[in-house]
């Protein structure tokens, strides 16, 4: 009997010792696309839920692609952070360009910061 308890204490100890196993950080939120600058005009949001950086939208609504000139995102240094990018599929290469990556509204894109102004195609986002 002492046998079968120790060794279940050990077991015990050594199940609770172990690493957890990893958790991916997953994020909701939002990105509103305006035509305008200072968020006016008509907004066109992306919903997105994701655990890691993603294209969210390979292409945007025609209503909105190379027009937006403002971005809102459900909130402000909320655990995730998007980049615009001017080509679709959110393609990085010699010939794309695109914004930094931002955990801010941004009221103006044609800022030197940004210079994505009437430009963007694409949206991708990630987990911070």
């Amino acid at each position: 009997m002492k046998y079968f308890i120790a060794t279940a204490l050990t077991l015990g100890l050594a199940a609770a010792a172990a690493a957890p196993a990893s958790l991916q950080k997953r994020v909701a939120g939002s990105i509103t696309l305006y035509p305008n600058a200072n968020f006016g005009g008509a907004g066109t949001t992306i919903n997105f839920n994701i655990n890691e950086a993603t294209c969210v939208a390979s292409t945007l609504p025609s209503d909105i692609d190379n027009q937006a000139s403002s971005v809102r995102l459900s909130a402000e240094h909320a655990g995730f952070n998007c980049r615009l990018m001017d080509t679709q599929n959110c393609v990085v290469g010699a010939t794309g360009e695109s914004t930094w990556f931002f955990d801010v509204n941004v009221p103006d894109l044609s800022n030197a910061d940004y210079g994505l102004d009437n430009r963007a195609s694409s949206v991708w986002c990630g987990p911070v």
